[in-house]
């Protein structure tokens, strides 16, 4: 993987936008939509706020979510809300493009199923493979909602699947993008905000397989507020 390291938070968050306007900016098929996937998390918050400065056709792309909490899309603590607080309200862009899950399911599995064939609809049935995925890693290596040690890291035939977090996290239910699906995006771009992560970005760039971020396809980039 390579890192890029920064001297601080609005640095990092500036020259990962200029990224990810590039690879737009790039991208082959300028006709067809262009799709990214984001996460939540602390970390990605300044780098939406930057993108949303950013001179695009908004109309051309599509945003989906990496994961998200099973609580409702206000809440506080809902992914959604805070791409939709630092980004999506910011921004010229169709209803029709936003992708966010439907969490009022009793069922997190049903939440899960909905929005993977959302996703096979979108992509006609093909395989799925988008533009652009934005990631953070979490200070236990995870990353997207997929931990340490858990069943969820070995699923090899579904797009989006329900997951559970360890007890330390208020918010134990999630929905996740898989292995697979991360793996097979054209662009990865991870964010990471914060000093002390200094040693689980060390273990993933060594393939550490303790951390999730890890098994994430070695051909992405790593922005991050501090020098290793």
């Amino acid at each position: 993987m390579k890192v890029i390291e920064k001297k601080s938070y609005d640095e990092m968050s500036r020259d990962a936008a200029e990224a990810v306007f590039d690879v737009i900016k790039n991208s082959k098929n300028s006709i067809k939509k262009f799709t990214i996937a984001l996460s939540g998390g602390s970390s990605p918050a300044g780098l939406y706020k930057k993108m949303a400065e950013m001179d695009v056709d908004w109309n051309r792309i599509c945003f989906f979510m990496v994961d998200e909490r099973k609580i409702r899309l206000e809440h506080k603590d809902s992914n959604f809300k805070m791409i939709k607080e630092t980004l999506l309200s910011r921004i010229d862009i169709p209803r029709k493009n936003v992708y966010p899950v439907n969490v009022s399911y009793r069922k997190v599995e049903d939440s899960a199923l909905e929005y993977e064939e959302r996703i096979k609809n979108f992509f006609n049935n093909a395989p799925v493979v988008f533009d652009l995925m934005i990631l953070g890693i979490g200070p236990d290596g995870h990353t997207a909602s997929l931990f340490p040690g858990r069943k969820e890291l070995h699923e090899s035939k579904r797009i989006v699947i329900p997951a559970l977090a360890p007890d330390r996290f208020s918010i134990k239910e999630r929905i996740t993008m898989t292995l697979p699906v991360l793996n097979q995006t054209k662009e990865r771009i991870f964010v990471v905000s914060g000093k002390e992560r200094a040693r689980i970005i060390k273990g993933v760039i060594k393939e550490d397989s303790l951390y999730p971020a890890s098994l994430v396809n070695r051909n992405s980039t790593i922005y991050t507020d501090f020098q290793l």
